[in-house]
């Protein structure tokens, strides 16, 4: 079992605004896409029927390579109301475990656009330090002052990217 995916799903209890984070099998992924609903009380019976094993849940790829699929119900700042999204994630460690990527996708939600990545690299200076890049584009469905967004994600990214490296100096 990988520790990895375990712990999306208690990204909850450290991120901030997640409310609800779940790996999810492939079978329930399709589901989520045949039932085609914008709902989150829809997606949300279907996210707590998916038990099976981890295991059955990861897609393996080629050498270094697999994906998986989160779901993740975000509470976001007035006015909007939350957002659920169907994801799926693709993971890369390089040979030499040197470099690690991860992108991930919008399958399905209640936003237009949720996609990004990960990248994370040993320190050029110092092996014990790691480098990491993280890109995101999200779309909420409607127009949103430019002068109003730009600061709230900027802060929000922040906190997230805070909160996972206060989690993985924990760890």
């Amino acid at each position: 079992m990988n520790q990895a995916f375990i712990k999306i799903d208690h990204w909850s209890e450290y991120v901030p605004r997640i409310l609800v984070s779940r790996v999810v099998s492939p079978v329930t992924a399709e589901k989520i896409l045949t039932l085609q609903s914008k709902n989150w009380e829809d997606v949300h019976l279907l996210v707590e029927g998916d038990r099976g094993p981890f295991h059955e849940k990861v897609l393996q790829g080629g050498v270094g390579e697999s994906s998986f699929f989160k779901v993740l119900l975000m509470d976001l700042p007035w006015p909007v109301a939350n957002r659920w999204v169907l994801q799926k994630e693709m993971d890369r460690v390089d040979s030499d475990k040197t470099h690690y990527s991860r992108r991930f996708v919008l399958e399905a939600g209640n936003l237009v656009v949720a996609e990004g990545y990960w990248r994370a690299r040993q320190h050029p200076s110092n092996p014990a330090w790691s480098l990491v890049y993280y890109e995101n584009s999200y779309d909420p469905g409607f127009q949103v002052p430019e002068f109003l967004f730009k600061p709230l994600v900027r802060s929000e990214t922040r906190g997230i990217l805070e909160a996972v490296r206060k989690r993985a100096e924990s760890l």
